[in-house]
C-alpha cells in the first residue's frame, strides 16, 4: 500500500513568493543584495491596500511579516543594528499584543547585543513592568544585569520579582504554587551568587530550589555546569553525582572534573565509561556532551565529528553550537581551514539571533580543556573568553 505526498505549492516566477525565495537565497549566502531584495518585497507589499493584503487568509500580509522578520535577521548578522531596529519596529506595527512582546524582547537582545545595554535594560523593564508580563520578563532582567556585573540591580530584581509574583498569586493570576515560584527565585539566586564567586551561597540557592521543586532535583546540571565553567570541579563532583537522569552529560563532566583535579587517566577511564555505555536512543538534549565526550578521548575514528557533519547534512539543527563542534572537531583532526570556517559559520549564526557577537565563554572553556595554547591563539578570535 502506498500512501500519496501532498503536492508542493508551486512558485510563480516574478511572484512575491519568487522574490521572497530569492532574497533568502541571498541572506542565506550573506550576499549584500539581501536587503535590496527584502526591501523590494516589503515596499511592493506596503504599497498594497490591508484588504488586499489579507485576502486569502493573509496570505500577502504574512509574506510581508516573513519578509520583515528575515530583514531584521540579516540586519543583525551584519551588525547593522539602527537598521535591524527600525525592522522590528515596523514589524511590531503588524502582529497582535502577544506576538509584539517576543519582537520586544529581540529588540531588546538586538539593543544588548550592540552595546546599547541602558537601552535594552529599558526595554525588558518595560516588559516586566506591564499588564501582561510574565515570570520569564522578569528572569531576563536578572539575566542581562547579572552579565553586566550589576550585581546589586540583579539582586533587586529578584526581590522585585518575588513581590510580583506574591500579587499574581493573592490575585489569582497564577496556577503556579509558592513553592514552585521560591524554587525559581532561588535558581536566579544562585546565578548570581556564582557570577559574583560566593560558590556557598550560590550552592545554598540552588539546594534550596531543589528542596521545594523537583524539576530542580532532576536537574543538577543547572548548578554543577556552572560550577565547572567557573573553574570549580572539587565542588561540582557531588552534584554530578547526583545525575541519575542524564548519564551522558554527567559522565563527560565527571571526566572534565577529573582532568582539571589532575587525574588524566581516571579522566579517561570515565570518558571511555560513557561512550560504551552510548545507544541510539541516547537523547538529542545530550548530543552536545555525547561529542565532547569522543573529542576528550581524541576521536581518532571520527566517530563524534561525523555525526556533528551528518546532522549539519540532514539540515535537522540550525543551532549555532552545532557549527562550533563541527569547528572543534575539525581542529583536533589538523584541519585549520575547515575549522575556522566553521567557527565563522558559528559565529554569524550567533549573532543573527542576537545572542553575541562571538561564541561564549562556555564554549571557549572547552576549547581550553582540549587544544595546547598554540592552537587556541589560532581561533581566540571567534570566542569570548572572559567569565
Amino acid at each position: 500500500m502506498t500512501t500519496s505526498q501532498k503536492p508542493q505549492p508551486i512558485t510563480i516566477k516574478g511572484s512575491w513568493e519568487d522574490l521572497l525565495n530569492q532574497a533568502h537565497r541571498a541572506a542565506g549566502n550573506n550576499r549584500a543584495e539581501a536587503s535590496e531584495l527584502y526591501e523590494k518585497v516589503i515596499a511592493g507589499l506596503n504599497r498594497l491596500p490591508e484588504s488586499q493584503r489579507q485576502a486569502n487568509n493573509g496570505r500577502l500580509q504574512e509574506l510581508l511579516k516573513t519578509a520583515l522578520g528575515n530583514l531584521h535577521v540579516y540586519q543583525t548578522q551584519r551588525e547593522d543594528y539602527d537598521a535591524a531596529l527600525a525592522t522590528l519596529a515596523q514589524l511590531q506595527t503588524l502582529v497582535d499584543d502577544e506576538e509584539r512582546r517576543s519582537w520586544q524582547q529581540r529588540a531588546a537582545m538586538v539593543l544588548a547585543q550592540a552595546g546599547r545595554n541602558d537601552a535594552a535594560l529599558a526595554e525588558l523593564h518595560s516588559l516586566a513592568e506591564s499588564p501582561a508580563a510574565t515570570q520569564t520578563d522578569w528572569g531576563n532582567l536578572v539575566t542581562l544585569y547579572t552579565k553586566l556585573k550589576q550585581f546589586d540591580e540583579a539582586t533587586a530584581t529578584i526581590d522585585r520579582t518575588a513581590a510580583w509574583l506574591t500579587e499574581r498569586r493573592t490575585n489569582g493570576k497564577t496556577v503556579r504554587t509558592a513553592a514552585q515560584d521560591a524554587a525559581d527565585l532561588a535558581n536566579l539566586a544562585c546565578i548570581v551568587a556564582l557570577a559574583q564567586g560566593d560558590w556557598a551561597a550560590g550552592i545554598a540557592h540552588y539546594d534550596r530550589a531543589a528542596e521545594l521543586e523537583a524539576e530542580y532535583r532532576k536537574r543538577p546540571h543547572l548548578l554543577y555546569a556552572r560550577l565547572m565553567f567557573y573553574d570549580q570541579p572539587a565542588l561540582a563532583l557531588p552534584y554530578i553525582g547526583r545525575d541519575t537522569h542524564h548519564a551522558v552529560r554527567a559522565g563527560f563532566w565527571h571526566g572534565v572534573a577529573l582532568q582539571r583535579l589532575g587525574q588524566p587517566e581516571g579522566a579517561r577511564q570515565r570518558w571511555e565509561q560513557v561512550v560504551k555505555t552510548l545507544n541510539p536512543r541516547t537523547d538529542s538534549e545530550q548530543f552536545v556532551e555525547m561529542v565532547l565526550t569522543f573529542y576528550a578521548l581524541g576521536d581518532k575514528e571520527g566517530v563524534g565529528l561525523n555525526g556533528v557533519l551528518r546532522a549539519l547534512q540532514s539540515g535537522s539543527t540550525r543551532s549555532w553550537v552545532i557549527h562550533f563542534l563541527a569547528g572543534l572537531g575539525w581542529l583536533l583532526r589538523n584541519n585549520l581551514a575547515n575549522a575556522r570556517t566553521n567557527f565563522a559559520l558559528a559565529v554569524t549564526r550567533r549573532k543573527a539571533s542576537a545572542e553575541g557577537v562571538k561564541l561564549s565563554a562556555e564554549l571557549w572553556q572547552h576549547c581550553t580543556d582540549l587544544l595546547n595554547p598554540e592552537r587556541q591563539a589560532q581561533i581566540v578570535e571567534y570566542f569570548e573568553t572572559e567569565k
